[in-house]
């Protein structure tokens, strides 16, 4: 399981959560990185979201890290 998840407020205020893709990787699949050069297992599945903030920018949260974001 894993993923990305996306915010978008709401005319309330609130905050909705958006699916943007599902991916098929597991714990215990295996990927190649660097175009084949290195083969590898996946041992942990991180949640990454995609926050919106109010005023248009927002953040890339994962694992309770903010990791980046845009500003508007």
């Amino acid at each position: 399981m894993g993923g990305t998840t996306r915010f978008r407020r709401k005319a309330q205020g609130s905050l909705q959560a958006e699916r943007l893709a599902d991916y098929t990787l597991s714990l215990g699949s295996q990927v190649q990185i660097g175009a084949g050069r290195l083969n590898a297992t996946v041992v942990e599945v991180i949640p990454t979201y995609r926050v919106q903030l109010p005023d248009g920018g927002w953040l890339v949260v994962e694992a309770g890290q903010i990791r980046g974001g845009v500003r508007p």
